[in-house]
């Protein structure tokens, strides 16, 4: 090969293993010079560009008049282009991409609550704002795009005493139902978050509420696309939980997990198959991860994400964690942000005694390549030469790992 053609292929070989991703992983922190809290709710990635999208939300110092927030990430970590709403929200929950136009979902409060969605390009520019009509009032937990036109919206509705589960089938452009149905439970239920099997059936998870509206029972409802009740279950052994999810991996196998927190703060995660007709199989327990969700990896397993407690004097923090499980629920790999990590190892030391960062996974992605993308918050001091007593602000944490969960 002659020298020019060397250096060409040089180059080129360079800017494939480059695209590829090979070595972009680490973690990543975004302090800015505006004096928000700021956490990533839910993102994803936008294939034609290899960027990152993170959707997310900002309080003031006081953790009130929350408003969305939204961020471009490249490959690298290394933040493109942010935007920061005026509209205030109650919550939000999922972002999905409509070709090349961005839409965020979420709740809003103004004599009750009612589905909150806009629409915008990837520069900001707004596309559309839309408050939807009673149809869909209600607490929006979770969203799952149909990738045909139309995306399903799981709510918690009041009327009157009641609280009920609702599923409401929405156009994505106009925001209009083509289907709307309670799930019919016969007591006070509120949502949690719902998956789609390979049928196109609906597995909805649910808890239970006491005479006190208080959180009872777990419930696990089986539902057809179209509003036809399947099967429904009361969880065993899951009673008054901290959190709970459910999820359905690539080969369709459905997994329960659901976590208790000890008074000394030790806690404990309890992952089961579940089958297709509600039985629980393959209990298995993990310590020290309080879980937030989980997704379903391509390789067939699940990575579960969220946080753990660190005890430290008299006060506990939180240190972001995921665990990967085979289908067997047995533990592949699991890891945490830890003190030797940033933004702790970036601290002075004085700082890093004082005030150590606490963080959590709020959400997880795995990328076209097979990378993995979390991400949530971090709670550290941004800038130590600001006098009062708040010097540590929520600011976006992304963790992007390789398939096998390596981030260092």
């Amino acid at each position: 090969m002659k020298p020019a053609s060397k250096q060409t292929f040089a180059i080129a070989l360079f800017l494939l293993l480059n695209n590829l991703g090979f070595s972009q992983k680490g973690i990543y922190s975004y302090a800015d010079t505006v004096p928000l809290h700021t956490q990533i709710i839910d993102i994803l990635e936008n294939t034609k560009s290899g960027e990152i999208y993170m959707l997310g939300n900002t309080t003031d110092l006081n953790f009130e008049h929350a408003k969305p927030y939204f961020a471009r990430v490249d490959k690298n970590g290394k933040i493109l282009f942010t935007k920061y709403f005026d509209t205030e929200v109650y919550s939000l929950c999922s972002v999905i991409l409509l070709d090349d136009v961005i839409k965020i979902f979420g709740t809003q409060n103004y004599s009750g609550f009612s589905q909150y969605t806009t629409s915008f390009d990837s520069n900001g520019e707004s596309k559309s704002n839309t408050l939807t009509m009673d149809i869909t009032s209600g607490l929006l937990e979770d969203v799952v795009n149909l990738n045909d036109g139309t995306s399903l919206r799981l709510s918690s509705r009041r009327k009157g005493d009641f609280f009920n589960i609702r599923i409401s089938r929405l156009d994505n452009k106009l925001d209009y139902a083509t289907l709307n149905f309670p799930i019919k439970a016969g007591q006070n239920e509120i949502a949690g978050n719902f998956c789609m099997l390979k049928d196109k059936s609906l597995l909805i998870l649910g808890t239970s509420l006491d005479d006190e509206y208080q959180p009872n029972e777990s419930v696990l409802h089986h539902y057809t696309i179209e509003g036809d009740s399947l099967w429904s279950i009361t969880i065993p052994d899951a009673k008054r939980n901290t959190s709970q999810h459910i999820g359905v991996d690539v080969n369709n196998q459905i997994y329960y997990m659901y976590s208790l927190v000890y008074e000394d703060y030790t806690t404990e995660l309890f992952v089961s198959t579940v089958s297709e007709k509600g039985e629980f199989s393959n209990q298995k327990s993990i310590s020290d991860i309080i879980p937030q969700g989980m997704i379903s990896l391509k390789d067939g397993n699940m990575l579960i994400y969220g946080y753990k407690y660190v005890v430290s004097g008299e006060s506990a923090l939180r240190k972001a964690k995921f665990v990967i499980v085979d289908n067997k629920n047995e533990v592949v790999i699991q890891d945490e942000i830890k003190d030797t990590d940033p933004p702790d190892s970036e601290m002075p030391s004085y700082e890093f005694v004082l005030m150590p960062s606490s963080s959590e996974f709020l959400t997880a992605f795995q990328l076209s390549d097979g990378r993995i993308a979390l991400a949530g918050r971090v709670f550290f001091p941004v800038n130590a030469t600001t006098s009062g007593e708040n010097k540590r602000l929520n600011k976006p944490l992304l963790v992007i790992m390789t398939k096998d969960g390596e981030f260092r």
